[in-house]
């Protein structure tokens, strides 16, 4: 690979130069490659990759053009050195799921808050927190409320956690990626 600067020739050039020599530019520098060689069959997991990309590409040019998704990633993006526009936030978006860290729980009887830690660039869409019993049955499912950190999703128990019973967090973000996280509560 080659770097070229200052060539008052080749500045600015992109693409195949009689198929042997590709000329890309990244981040103002223009850069020469030699060609590259594709395999002629692609494995399972490379054509399940490439379905991913390409799902998530068809999501960011829809994204970026709608009335709600777009000014959120265009907005987002102009405090974010990583990424280069709102487009590649969108893919990066879609391809990376929302975390879940700690939670913080007062005590498990009704009225006690829960405090749930998810974020993800640009944001999570919502937090939807389940309390289940021993055996895993739903007791009650709601949606919490973010506050105002911008990290945390505060849940206010409407009755106690049963005995034996855990606390199921569901994050989602803004193309549908769901995360879950199981909490035991002792």
């Amino acid at each position: 690979m080659a770097k070229l600067i200052k060539n008052l020739y080749l500045q600015g050039a992109s693409g195949m130069l009689g198929g042997q020599l590709v000329y890309r530019n990244v981040n103002g520098e223009t850069i020469v490659s030699s060609r590259p060689e594709r395999r002629k069959t692609i494995s399972e997991t490379q054509r399940k990759q490439n379905t991913r990309f390409r799902n998530a590409s068809a999501f960011a040019k829809h994204a970026i053009q709608d009335d709600v998704l777009g000014p959120i990633y265009a907005e987002a993006v102009v405090h974010m050195i990583r990424y280069q526009n709102a487009y590649t936030l969108a893919i990066t978006d879609y391809l990376k799921a929302p975390e879940i860290g700690d939670i913080h729980l007062e005590s498990g009887v009704s009225g006690s808050t829960l405090l749930v830690e998810a974020y993800e660039q640009p944001q999570v869409a919502k937090v939807v927190v389940d309390i289940l019993t021993a055996d895993e049955r739903v007791v009650t499912s709601r949606v919490a409320s973010l506050t105002d950190n911008g990290i945390q999703w505060k849940f206010v128990l409407t009755q106690d956690i049963p005995e034996g019973g855990s606390v199921l967090v569901k994050a989602y973000d803004l193309p549908g990626n769901v995360t879950s996280k199981a909490f035991t509560v002792e």
